[in-house]
Parts: C-alpha cells; structure tokens; sequence
C-alpha cells in the first residue's frame, strides 16, 4: 500500500508530478526535498504538502519520485545507499530520468537483485484482454448479430464489442487459406451448441494451442458468413486462452 509520497528534487518535471500528484492524494501525505530547500519550501506552500531531507524521504516514504537529472542520479543516490537498503518495508524507487548507466560489471548484480525481489508470478505475466461482455456461443446467432449493427459504424472511437467465451470444445481445426494465415475451426459449448470459428494471425500456434486443451475460453464477435450460397453465423476469433 503506496500511502506516503515523497520527491527527491523539486525542479520543473519533479514539481509538475507533484501537482499531479497532490490533486489525487491527499497533500499532507507528500513529502518534497530539494537540494535548495527554498525550492521545496515554496512548492510545498504552493500544494499543502510537507518539505524534509533526502534521507527522510528515502527511509519513510512508500513511493519515491526520483526528480533529478540522470547525470545528478549517482550523486544523489550514494548517500541514501544505506537508508534505503536497511529499510524493512518494500518501496518504490521511480526515476524520472530516461536513461542510466551501468557498468558492464554490475549487470550481472542488478540482475540478481532485481529476481530477488520480484514477486511477479507466472500469472502476472498472462496478458489481461479486455471484453465487452461474457456471451456463450450458444446465444450467437443472427439476432444478436442485427442488434449489433445498430452500433455502427465501427472504428477508431467506436470499437467492435468483443465477447467471451468459457469451456468451449474445439471439435475440428484446421489451417486453410492460400497463403495458410487461416485457422477454421467448429466449436462447441456443453450444451452441444456448435458454432463455426475462424481466426487469422500465428495460425499453425493457435492450432497447436487447441489441440492441446481439452476446452479453451476465447474472445471473439459473432458476424455473418455467405459463401456459395450458403450463409452461417461464425466467431471471429481474437484471442484463445
């Protein structure tokens, strides 16, 4: 829980963050250092925060803005080396520099440091996709379909809606196309409602995907298909998990 704030230089890019900051948290949890105090000392009146000293900021503070040059980070670091490595709570150091230095020796260092105080986990890596709604292939029909053209036209400020769908059986798949960049497949819910789908993209690793999982949850729109006279509902498939 991110509950102090605290900056470590006050100059253009720290004292814009802070006003950001400030109309979002409450002031009196801010906490702003500058190696000219008066620097800070008028921020702080400006915003109704609170002015400290660098090492304050970096032994109290959960979230700390490092708002120095990257030629100055070094500088204003190595005093606070030990504050911050005694601290028994996790922080946040961001800096606002856009690029630092390392030597070629200390790579390997960070490295270690780094995977041993992450706690991401293998599902923290799972890319989140968005949805409009949960809507089970066996209510993807023509209906719904109508519907959803009363919301068009689709583009850059008006994106197709795009649904999910849970325990899903893919019962035949198979890449087709010209150039072989189609995945068609028939998918089927434990209801034994079936629906064609199709996808585009890595092709031969989706097929490879849902032959592998005994059901799968994808994201997809239902649409329209007529081909030689024949027409049917299909899910254009965006996403299988």
């Amino acid at each position: 829980m991110l509950n102090t704030i605290g900056f470590l230089g006050c100059g253009n890019m720290g004292g814009a963050i802070a006003r950001a900051v400030c109309k979002a948290a409450d002031p009196q949890n801010v906490w702003l250092a500058n190696r000219t105090a008066a620097k800070a000392e008028a921020l702080a009146a400006e915003l109704g925060c609170n002015t400290t000293i660098n090492d304050e900021v970096a032994g109290r503070c959960d979230l700390i803005f490092l708002a120095v040059k990257p030629q100055m980070m070094e500088e204003l670091l190595a005093p606070l080396r030990f504050t911050l490595a005694e601290r028994p709570s996790r922080f946040v150091l961001c800096s606002m520099a856009a690029g630092l230095s390392i030597p070629t020796e200390n790579v390997e260092i960070l490295r270690k440091r780094l995977n041993e105080n992450c706690r991401l986990t293998d599902e923290d890596l799972v890319p989140k996709l968005p949805y409009d709604a949960v809507l089970p292939i066996q209510y993807a029909g023509e209906q719904i379909i109508r519907e959803l053209e009363l919301l068009e036209p689709f583009g850059k400020e008006n994106d197709k809606p795009l649904f999910a769908a849970a325990n899903v059986r893919v019962k035949s798949a198979r890449i087709i196309g010209k150039n072989r960049n189609v995945l068609k497949t028939v998918l089927e819910d434990a209801k034994g409602s079936r629906l064609e789908g199709i996808s585009f993209g890595d092709v031969k690793a989706d097929l490879h995907y849902t032959e592998s999982k005994d059901t799968v949850c994808l994201l997809y729109y239902p649409e329209i298909n007529e081909f030689q006279g024949r027409r049917t509902v299909q899910a254009v498939i965006e996403s299988w998990r």
